[in-house]
C-alpha cells in the first residue's frame, strides 16, 4: 500500500496478513474511532469487474446485528479497495481452540453465528466463506461473524442462483460449491456444520492430503461418528453436512430451534448407555435362570417319580433328552448374548480411542508436532489409531499428510542449497515408510548434491591456502597443495588453472633469481666498468615488468645507479659526468643523491679534459 495511506484515517500498525489482503490498526480521524481497515492486493484492485463486485457487496455493511462485525466504509484509494470495519479484541474461534472449549461454550458460539446467518439469509446475503478465521470474539466473549467481503448479494430464486466455480476455503467447502448445483443460504449451514464438528472433537470431519481429495471427501464420504460422549450432537451434525442441501435445515431457525433444545432432558426413555453392558448380561442371565426354573418345576410336577408306570418310562426318557437340548441352547444363547455384548463394549471403547487418538492428532499438528517429542507428536497419534483400526481413512490421511509435508520441506531445503537438512526430512519421512519412492530417490540425489557441495567446500579450503602460500612467496608449498588437490580433484578448472598460473610463477621467479645473480657478478669490483653497469641495470629493469614490487630487483636497479654516480664522480669531463648522471636517473628516478650531484653538475663551471 502507497505510504500516502488512505485519505480520512490515520494507519497505526499491520495486525494481520492474508494471501489476497493485509488488515491494518487504524484510526478514523473524523471520529476518532478506533478501526480494522482490510485492505486488498493491488492486483485484485485492478481488475474492473472485481472492483464493481466488490464494492458492491461492500452492501453487506447493511446488516446490522449484534453478531455481525460493523462495517464502517469501503472504497478505493491509491489503487488498492480496502474495507473499514470495527476492531474487535477477543481474538479469533482458532486461538479460542486452541485455548480449549466445553461442550457448553461450543454450542453457545455456534447459537450466536447461526443468529448471525439468520439476519443474514433474511437480508438476502450469502457468506460463502465460514471458518473458524472469520468468527472473532468481542470483548464479552459473543462470537463476532466477520469477513462478508467475498459475500454474494443472493436473491433466493432461481434465475439469480450462482453456478460453478466457488469461493471459500476448501476444508469448510460445501458439496454444491464444487459441483454444478445452485448456489444459496444452505452452503453457510454446511460450513457451520464442518466448524461445529472441527471445536467439538478438535478435529475436521474430512482431513485429505490434496485440495482434490478433500473436495471428493466432501462430495462422498459420509460423516464421521463421534465419540459416545458427543452422541446427541451427531443428529445436528449428521442434519447440517448432508450433501444434499433438500437435506439440510432449510433455514438457521431450524437449526437454532435444535439448538436450545440439544442439552434439555427429553421425556422418551433412553436407552442404557453402552457403559451398562454387564449390567444388562446380568439381567439377560437372570431372566434366562428364571426361565429354566420354572420350566424345571413344570416337568418335574409333569412327570415325578409317583406318577410314573413302567410303561411310560421309554416316553420318559425320551422327554428327559428333549429337555436338556433346551436347557443347553439356552446357556449357549446366555453365552452368545454375553460374548456380543463384550464385543460391543470393545468396539465402544475402541472408537472413545480413536476419537481421542485422533483429536490429539489434530492439536499436536496444530502446534507443528508432528513426529516429536516421543509419544507426544501427530504421527505417534495416527499410528494408534491404525493400531486399533487398520483401516481409519482418517489415520492414514493425516500420515500421508505428514510424509507430504517432509516431502516440501526437503524439496525447499534442497533448493536453498542446505542439504544436510533436506537429508535430515527425507530421512524422517523415510523412518515412517522406508519404500516410499520419491523419498528414496530423493535421498540419492540430496546426498550426490551434498558429497558435491562438500567436495566444493574442500577445494575452496584448499585454494584458500595455495592463495595463502602465494602471498607469502611460498610458490614451492603453494604448488604441493594444488597438486594434491589435482590428484583429489581430477580436471577441477579452478585448481588447473591456479596450477599453471603458480608454475608459470615459479618459472618466472627463477628467471629472475639467475637475472638478478648475473647482474650481481656484472656488479662486482672484479668486473665494474660502464658497459658492465649499462648491461646489469638494463637486464634488472627489464625484470620489473614481471615483477614490479620485488626488492631483490629494485635494489639491484638502486645499485645499479649508484654506480653511475660513482663513475659521473670519477670522470673529468662535466658534460660526461652529467651524462651518466641523467643515465642513473633513468633507472632510478627518485634517487636523491643522483638528483643532487646533477644540480651541481648543472651549476659548476663546465670543465673540458681536452
Amino acid at each position: 500500500m502507497s505510504n500516502r495511506g488512505i485519505p480520512g484515517y490515520k494507519i497505526l500498525k499491520l495486525i494481520g496478513k492474508g494471501g489476497t489482503s493485509k488488515v491494518f490498526l487504524a484510526i478514523q480521524i473524523s471520529v476518532g474511532r478506533t478501526i480494522a481497515i482490510k485492505v486488498l492486493a493491488k492486483e485484485l484492485s485492478q481488475d474492473a469487474d472485481f472492483s464493481r463486485q466488490f464494492l458492491k457487496e461492500a452492501n453487506c455493511g447493511v446488516l446490522n446485528h449484534p453478531n455481525i462485525i460493523t462495517i464502517h466504509d469501503a472504497g478505493e484509494s491509491n489503487g488498492h479497495l480496502y474495507i473499514a470495519m470495527e476492531h474487535l479484541l477477543g481474538g479469533d474461534l482458532k486461538v479460542k481452540m486452541q485455548q480449549g472449549m466445553d461442550e457448553h461454550e461450543v454450542v453457545r458460539v455456534i447459537k450466536q453465528v447461526a443468529h448471525a446467518l439468520r439476519h443474514a439469509h433474511n437480508n438476502n446475503f450469502t457468506h460463502r466463506d465460514i471458518k473458524p478465521g472469520n468468527i472473532l470474539f468481542d470483548e464479552h466473549d459473543n462470537a463476532i461473524l466477520a469477513d462478508f467481503g467475498i459475500a454474494k448479494t443472493i436473491r433466493f430464486a432461481e434465475d439469480n442462483s450462482i453456478i460453478g466455480g466457488f469461493i471459500g476455503t476448501p476444508n469448510y467447502i460445501s458439496p454444491e460449491q464444487v459441483s454444478e448445483q445452485p448456489v444459496d443460504h444452505r452452503t453457510d449451514l454446511y460450513s457451520l456444520g464442518v466448524v461445529y464438528y472441527e471445536i467439538l472433537t478438535g478435529i475436521k470431519p474430512f482431513i485429505a492430503d490434496s485440495t482434490y481429495t478433500l473436495i471428493f471427501k466432501h462430495l462422498k464420504e459420509p460423516v464421521p461418528e463421534l465419540a459416545e460422549k458427543f452422541k446427541n450432537h451427531q443428529p445436528i451434525i449428521n442434519k447440517l453436512l448432508e450433501k444434499n442441501p433438500a437435506d439440510r435445515y432449510q433455514s438457521a431457525d431450524e437449526l437454532i430451534k435444535d439448538l436450545n433444545s440439544i442439552n434439555q432432558p427429553k421425556p422418551v426413555v433412553q436407552p442404557a448407555p453402552a457403559k451398562k453392558t454387564f449390567s444388562n448380561t446380568l439381567r439377560a442371565i437372570s431372566v434366562l435362570v428364571t426361565l429354566l426354573i420354572a420350566l424345571s418345576s413344570v416337568l418335574y410336577t409333569q412327570y415325578k417319580p409317583e406318577k410314573i408306570s413302567s410303561r411310560s418310562q421309554p416316553l420318559l426318557i425320551n422327554k428327559s433328552s428333549a429337555d436338556k437340548k433346551i436347557i443347553e441352547k439356552l446357556e449357549q444363547d446366555i453365552k452368545k448374548t454375553a460374548a456380543q455384548n463384550a464385543r460391543l463394549e470393545q468396539q465402544r471403547l475402541n472408537f472413545e480411542k480413536r476419537s481421542s487418538h485422533l483429536t490429539n492428532a489434530s492439536r499436536f499438528l496444530g502446534l507443528n508436532q508432528l513426529t516429536s517429542p516421543e509419544k507426544e507428536n501427530a504421527l505417534f497419534e495416527f499410528q494408534q489409531v491404525l493400531a486399533l483400526d487398520k483401516d481409519n481413512t482418517q489415520a492414514k490421511y493425516g500420515i500421508q499428510y505428514i510424509i507430504n509435508h517432509y516431502k516440501e520441506m526437503a524439496n525447499t531445503s534442497k533448493k536453498n542449497e542446505k542439504f544436510d537438512d533436506s537429508l535430515n526430512y527425507i530421512d524422517t519421512g523415510l523412518s515412517i515408510n522406508n519404500k516410499d519412492t520419491e523419498f528414496l530417490a530423493m535421498r540419492e540425489e540430496v546426498s550426490a548434491l551434498l558429497n558435491h557441495q562438500t567436495d566444493n567446500k574442500k577445494i575452496t579450503s584448499g585454494l584458500r591456502r595455495a592463495d595463502r602460500f602465494i602471498q607469502k612467496n611460498r610458490l614451492i608449498d603453494a604448488k604441493l597443495e594444488l597438486n594434491e588437490l589435482n590428484r583429489l580433484y581430477k580436471n577441477n578448472k579452478k585448481i588447473t588453472t591456479k596450477l599453471a598460473s603458480v608454475k608459470k610463477q615459479i618459472k618466472r621467479e627463477k628467471y629472475i633469481r639467475h637475472t638478478l645473480q648475473a647482474s650481481n657478478e656484472l656488479l662486482s669490483d672484479d668486473y665494474l666498468s660502464e658497459l658492465n653497469i649499462s648491461e646489469a641495470c638494463e637486464n634488472s629493469y627489464s625484470l620489473l615488468k614481471l615483477n614490479p614490487e620485488n626488492k631483490d630487483i629494485n635494489e639491484i636497479i638502486n645499485t645499479c645507479a649508484y654506480q653511475y654516480l660513482k663513475l659521473a664522480k670519477q670522470t673529468r669531463s662535466t658534460e660526461a659526468a652529467i651524462e651518466l648522471t641523467e643515465t642513473g636517473l633513468y633507472y632510478s628516478p627518485t634517487n636523491p643523491e643522483l638528483s643532487q650531484y646533477l644540480q651541481e653538475l648543472l651549476t659548476s663551471e663546465p670543465v673540458n679534459t681536452n
